[in-house]
C-alpha cells in the first residue's frame, strides 16, 4: 500500500490493482506525487474489491491491469461498476488488441491505457477523468443500493456492440453530456489507433470534440433528461463515426460559413447573446473526408478514408447502422 504524504488532507482516493510489483510502485510514485491524491494499491482484483467495500470515504478512481491470474480487469470493472457507477476506471495492459480494448469499454471503461505506460500521460488522463467529474466529492461514487434513486443522467452508458454490414458499428446510449462524449472519444481512438496516423488521429479528435459538444450543447440544449447515441465503426477502407442527439434537429444548408468573415462572425455572435464558437461543423469538414446530416439534422455521420500506400483509400459507402433506416451516408 502507498499513500500521499504531506499535512494537507487528499481529495481524491484512489486505487491501483495489478499483478505486477513494479507497476503498482511506480504508479503509487507517480500519482502520490499530487498531494490530493491517497493512492492505494492491491495485488489482485479480489483483494482491490475488498478494500473498496471496506473504503470509507469510497474511492473516486480505480486503475486496473487487464490481464491478472484469477478475476481479470474486465471483469473486476464490471463487478465495481454496478456496485458503484459514478466509479472512474482506467484499464491497463501489455496486450493492446481491439478484442482487449472493445472488452474493456464494454465493461464500463471510461480510459484506457497501453503498457509501457507513461507516467505524464497516466497523471494527465487521472486528471481529467475527476475533473470531467459533475459531482461533488461526497456524490463521486455511489452505491449499487442508491443507483434507482439516481437521475437518469447521472448513470454511465455501456457500450455494447450491433452488427453492420460489412463492418461492426460500436455503440454508446447514455447521458447527454459532456462526459459521455470524451469516454467515447477515448475509447473510439484507442480502438482506431493502430489504423491510424498521427495527423488522421489529430484529426478525429478535433471533429469528434467539435461535433460531439454541439450536440450536447445545441442539440440536447444541455438538457439531462436526453441521451446521446454515439456510434463508430472501422472496415479496411475507413473509419466512421454517428453522433445522433434528441434535439429538434436544424437546417445545416443555412448555416453560415464563419471563414468568410471570422470577425463579423464573431461580432453577430456577440450581440445575439451567443457564446464564441460556432466553428465546429465547419472544422469538421475540414479534417475530415465525410461530414453529412440526416434531414432532420440531429444525427450527423463522419467518415475519415485510411491511408494505403500513401494515399487515400478511393471513397465508398458508409456501413449501415443497425436499426437507423435511412441515417447513413
Amino acid at each position: 500500500m502507498c499513500a500521499a504524504s504531506g499535512a494537507s488532507s487528499p481529495k481524491y482516493r484512489i486505487l491501483v490493482v495489478d499483478d505486477d510489483k513494479l507497476a503498482r510502485r511506480l504508479f503509487c510514485e507517480a500519482l502520490s506525487r499530487e498531494k490530493r491524491f491517497l493512492v492505494e494499491s492491491a495485488p489482485s482484483a479480489a483483494e482491490g474489491i475488498e478494500m473498496m467495500r471496506k473504503a470509507d470515504p469510497p474511492y473516486d478512481l480505480l486503475i486496473v491491469d487487464i490481464v491478472m491470474p484469477g478475476m481479470s480487469g474486465c471483469e473486476m470493472t464490471e463487478r465495481v461498476k454496478e456496485m458503484y457507477p459514478a466509479l472512474k476506471v482506467i484499464v491497463t495492459t501489455a496486450y493492446r488488441t481491439d478484442k482487449h480494448i472493445q472488452a474493456a469499454f464494454e465493461n464500463g471503461a471510461d480510459c484506457f491505457i497501453a503498457k509501457p505506460v507513461d507516467l505524464a500521460d497516466l497523471r494527465r488522463s487521472v486528471s481529467r477523468l475527476l475533473e470531467l467529474s459533475r459531482f461533488s466529492e461526497r456524490e463521486c461514487v455511489a452505491r449499487k443500493d442508491d443507483a434507482d434513486s439516481l437521475p437518469q443522467s447521472r448513470m454511465s452508458g455501456r457500450l455494447h456492440s450491433v452488427q453492420g454490414d460489412p463492418g461492426q458499428w460500436i455503440e454508446v446510449v447514455g447521458s447527454g453530456d459532456y462526459e459521455m462524449v470524451e469516454k467515447f472519444r477515448r475509447f473510439a481512438l484507442e480502438l482506431a489507433g493502430s489504423s491510424l496516423g498521427q495527423e488522421d488521429r489529430d484529426a478525429l479528435q478535433l471533429a469528434l470534440e467539435e461535433l460531439g459538444q454541439n450536440a450536447v450543447e445545441w442539440g440536447n440544449k444541455k438538457d439531462p433528461s436526453k441521451r446521446l447515441k454515439l456510434s463508430y465503426c472501422l472496415t479496411n477502407e475507413m473509419v466512421a463515426f454517428r453522433i445522433e442527439d434528441e434535439g429538434s434537429g436544424f437546417d445545416v444548408s443555412s448555416l453560415p460559413d464563419p471563414s468568410v468573415d471570422p470577425q463579423g462572425h464573431i461580432k453577430a455572435r456577440k450581440l445575439a447573446g451567443k457564446r464564441l464558437g460556432g466553428f465546429g461543423i465547419f472544422l469538421a469538414r475540414k479534417v475530415m473526408d465525410k461530414v453529412e446530416y440526416n434531414a432532420k439534422g440531429n444525427v450527423v455521420t463522419m467518415v475519415k478514408y485510411l491511408r494505403r500506400g500513401g494515399g487515400r483509400t478511393p471513397g465508398g459507402a458508409v456501413p449501415a447502422v443497425p436499426n437507423s433506416p435511412g441515417d447513413s451516408v
